[in-house]
């Protein structure tokens, strides 16, 4: 089985041979290795559909992918796909742009077309690809879009685009250079893209709210995503007062009060899109936990200015269920004034938990991650010092 496994991209009879050409007693046959290769793919595969385990493995290797689906959502259309290290080629030698479309040659008979361009030195590099179901207009413009937005931020806004309610248009391609500086080192070559949110006082809750993904109870309930975010917040808020009050908070019991009285109108702030002002910000560390626990899942925030570094937030009243382990946020603090979303390699090294031990619920939402804290802590040495609270504005 190790050999098939090995072997498990090459035909059944060239696997055949080289398993009798190790072992001239072998008695397997090719039903044997049909039936290997069934079993090893059954077990990789986990349960996936074919798109599945294409979307998996994608994002596993990190590539940029975008789907365009039908009316139904249920059935693919267009697929574009851009592998991260080329992204960074094409934002480099931008001049030259090469766009064809290949024969259908592929299992479902879509058409590919082929994104090129070359660098400096005159060797070409494929951009990105992207299989389309028809070869017309309507295909074509979509794909030139998701083509557009690997280069913006050369010329134009980087700003990731979205919609009336903050969804954004498509996935984000870029890592913006700008912000790199304003991260920890440990991190740099583990960054895959940055997703740059509007500097509107909510950049926080508009990472939140992508990161989770679309919150439909705010649809029923009128709200905007922010303004659901927000609410939820609020609630939680008051409902875990006493954690935030023994726990969180630093003072005497009259300067705690104070202090929640103050965090709760903080979060509770709804204006729609108007801006929020400097009182109604994202307030850390205590964003951090209270996101953590509202929406049930790990918040991991880098940050190099913000005082006491990095930290990690977990849920502080909830077991890691398996359905919901992977669920994250991960966002930096920049320009000591506003947040942006990150997406992160497997292996990037995670900063500590903050606000020290929630007992066996610590330990069940950061197993996971035991790679990462102990990568973090052997290049950054002694983490800092967790602050009490600060004010964190666009």
């Amino acid at each position: 089985m190790d050999r098939v496994r090995q072997m498990k991209v090459f035909r059944p009879l060239k696997i055949l041979n080289a398993i009798r050409a190790e072992d001239k007693d072998n008695l397997s046959t090719i039903s044997t290795i049909n039936t290997a290769k069934a079993t090893i793919k059954r077990t990789e595969w986990n349960g996936r559909l074919i798109m599945q385990q294409s979307e998996w493995l994608l994002e596993t290797l990190n590539y940029a992918m975008q789907t365009k689906v039908g009316p139904d959502e249920k059935v693919t259309h267009n697929i574009f796909l851009a592998h991260p290290r080329m992204v960074d080629l094409a934002q480099c030698f931008y001049q030259v742009l090469l766009i064809d479309c290949t024969y259908k040659t592929n299992k479902y008979n879509m058409p590919m077309l082929n994104v090129v361009s070359h660098t400096s030195d005159k060797n070409s590099f494929t951009v990105a690809w992207c299989f389309m179901e028809k070869e017309e207009i309507e295909d074509y413009i979509w794909a030139l879009e998701q083509v557009r937005l690997i280069y913006r931020g050369i010329n134009g806004n980087p700003k990731t685009p979205r919609d009336s309610q903050g969804r954004p248009h498509c996935v984000a391609y870029t890592l913006y250079k700008e912000y790199t500086d304003n991260l920890p080192y440990v991190i740099l070559d583990h960054l895959i893209p940055t997703d740059d949110v509007d500097g509107d006082g909510n950049c926080g809750y508009h990472v939140a709210a992508e990161q989770l993904g679309h919150f439909e109870q705010a649809d029923e309930l009128n709200l905007t995503q922010i303004e659901y975010a927000r609410t939820k917040m609020a609630d939680k808020l008051v409902e875990d007062k006493q954690l935030y009050l023994t726990v969180i908070m630093q003072g005497d019991s009259k300067e705690k009060e104070l202090k929640f009285k103050d965090l709760v109108s903080n979060v509770k702030w709804r204006k729609g899109s108007k801006k929020a002002g400097f009182k109604f910000r994202m307030q850390m560390p205590f964003g951090g936990q209270l996101l953590a626990d509202t929406f049930t899942c790990v918040v991991i925030l880098f940050s190099k200015g913000f005082p006491g570094g990095s930290f990690m937030y977990v849920p502080s009243r909830t077991r890691c269920d398996t359905a919901i382990k992977k669920r994250r946020i991960v966002m930096a603090h920049v320009n000591n004034n506003h947040y942006i979303g990150l997406k992160i390699s497997e292996k990037c090294p995670l900063p500590r938990v903050a606000y020290g031990d929630w007992g066996d619920y610590t330990k069940e939402w950061t197993n996971q991650y035991e790679y990462g804290m102990n990568m973090w802590n052997a290049l950054e040495g002694t983490p800092s010092t967790m602050p009490e609270h600060v004010d964190m504005c666009d």
